[in-house]
């Protein structure tokens, strides 16, 4: 007997390979269990985290500015707006966006989880968090010269085009209607208020924690970035690394990667009863974003005799 592997059981197999071996590295360094070759430290950890310059010629071969980020947010908003219009496009508009059946052919057919406002918000979150990253990148983040390796450069793409992905494999077909959309406006009379509460409970409750999330995430790369500007926030001064004050860095050692777990546990939250989202892009940034908390309050703990002790790895006050 042979077993079948279609696209969405590939693209999970991905996610799990990344996911474990992140554990296999993070988890006993975590720990304290054993202290991991430079090699290896080199090839998973990037930036200010590496302690220091890249050594080994194999891993130093494959390094790239860590800049770079902010090209595969620039990608992300291409493959989210994409998807927007394909969604929306039929579930609201009844209206096939070209390549829509091709991505119905990649999905396969699939018993539907989510409905159809849950999918839309997926698409229109992630946009969202990559039109906010790429404002942030070009106007906002001041860059060290620190590098990362092609393999954190790919797992970039490999995210943002699966993302949304996830979640429409969980949704209602893309097929379109036979039927005249009903208007937006007729739809938004007949809302039962009420009714919407009680039964789109997770979709509001995700929407604010996305909302609050991207606020401090935002307020945490601002106050990292005027570390290194003048008062007027108009002239980079350094590209040293300093010990952050105010916002949440009262509390944590890196809120930026904390809200960034938070922002897609929010969208988990919509998309609650998605086993492919949550065990895909939101158990993999928990496990990416976990480890880079714990080296992150390593280096700094490592690196600043007057660090702040009351602040934490991931929860403030407990952990």
């Amino acid at each position: 007997m042979t077993m079948e592997l279609d696209s969405i059981s590939l693209i999970l197999y991905l996610y799990w390979i990344c996911d474990f071996l992140l554990v296999l590295y993070g988890l006993p360094t975590t720990l304290d269990w054993i202290s991991p070759p430079e090699f290896l430290r080199e090839l998973f950890l990037y930036g200010k985290t590496r302690e220091a310059e890249v050594k080994n010629p194999l891993v130093k071969f494959i390094e790239i500015p860590k800049a770079w980020f902010k090209h595969y947010y620039f990608y992300g908003v291409i493959v989210s707006s994409y998807m927007v219009a394909v969604t929306a496009g039929c579930f609201i508009f009844n209206h096939g966006i070209p390549g829509r059946n091709f991505l119905m052919n990649f999905i396969g057919d699939r018993t539907p989880v989510l409905d159809e406002y849950a999918v839309i918000m997926i698409c229109l979150m992630m946009l969202f968090q990559h039109c906010r990253r790429i404002y942030e990148c070009i106007f906002v983040s001041v860059y060290s010269k620190g590098t990362m390796n092609i393999l954190h450069y790919l797992l970039g793409f490999l995210l943002y085009s699966t993302v949304q992905i996830c979640a429409i494999c969980d949704g209602p077909a893309l097929k379109l209607s036979s039927k005249e959309p009903v208007p937006i406006a007729n739809r938004l009379q007949t809302i039962n208020f009420a009714e919407l509460v009680t039964k789109h409970w997770n979709k509001i409750l995700g929407a604010l924690l996305f909302l609050w999330a991207s606020y401090y995430h935002n307020q945490s790369h601002e106050i990292l970035a005027n570390l290194r500007k003048d008062r007027s926030g108009n002239k980079v001064l350094h590209r040293q690394h300093v010990i952050p004050r105010g916002g949440m860095f009262e509390y944590l050692s890196a809120p930026h990667f904390v809200c960034e777990m938070l922002i897609y546990i929010a969208m988990g939250i919509v998309a609650i009863n998605s086993w492919t989202f949550w065990m895909g892009p939101v158990l993999f940034t928990i496990t990416n974003q976990a480890l880079m908390c714990n080296e992150t309050h390593k280096w700094y703990n490592n690196n600043f005799d007057n660090y702040p002790k009351n602040r934490h790895r991931f929860i403030p006050y407990i952990l």
